[in-house]
């Protein structure tokens, strides 16, 4: 197995961060908005290609992590095997469950279905499904995703500088559904933890 220096993982770390770095920026309103009028996209189709971007850009420093001995071996040894299967199942369920529940209130995520129709829905807030639990359930799910694994010394440093990522990632995302939902906002977040169950009498 590699025995990565120093000096590599914190250049894997700065690999990782600057992606993050850029996938926040893409979605940074101001940011967001002059670039749709200038290239003359519509919502949709600016979300659709953002999820592409992302994913592709994701392949570098994955394969990075992967040539300083990050991701493998992935399973636990037994018996705790049983244990990370169980956190994997959970992982899982809960990022379907959000999907489904975006998909029943209506909204195209990845925005891709959206753009190749040429259709553009007004945003509105979901709070239904995995959302009447959770305010940030694809957030936990991928915290428990990231954590659930063997760990190499690279795969620390990943899901260290990604776990800060969904930190401030769902911080963000609190602050941009304020300002565009307001007091419909404010009575969701009354009523729903941010990774937490829901709040009894919610």
């Amino acid at each position: 197995m590699p025995n990565p220096s120093m000096q590599q993982l914190v250049l894997l770390g700065a690999a990782w961060s600057a992606w993050a770095a850029l996938h926040s920026l893409l979605l940074w309103e101001p940011l967001r908005g002059r670039l749709q009028k200038a290239l003359g996209w519509s919502g949709a189709f600016y979300r659709a290609c953002y999820s592409g971007l992302a994913l592709m850009t994701f392949l570098a420093p994955a394969w990075w992590t992967f040539h300083l001995g990050g991701w493998v071996p992935f399973f636990w040894p037994w018996p705790w095997l049983l244990t990370q299967a169980g956190l994997w199942a959970l992982a899982l369920g809960f990022m379907w469950w959000a999907w489904r529940s975006f998909e029943k209130g209506g909204v195209d995520l990845m925005g891709w279905e959206d753009a190749a129709a040429h259709h553009h829905e007004p945003p509105h807030l979901v709070a239904s499904g995995a959302y009447a639990w959770f305010r940030h359930p694809m957030y936990l799910a991928s915290a428990i995703m990231l954590w659930s694994r063997s760990l190499a010394a690279a795969d620390l440093v990943v899901n260290l500088v990604l776990t800060i990522y969904l930190v401030l990632g769902a911080w963000h995302e609190e602050r941009r559904m304020r300002r565009a939902f307001g007091n419909e906002w404010d009575q969701y977040a009354g009523k729903v933890s941010n990774l937490g169950p829901r709040r009894p009498g919610g």
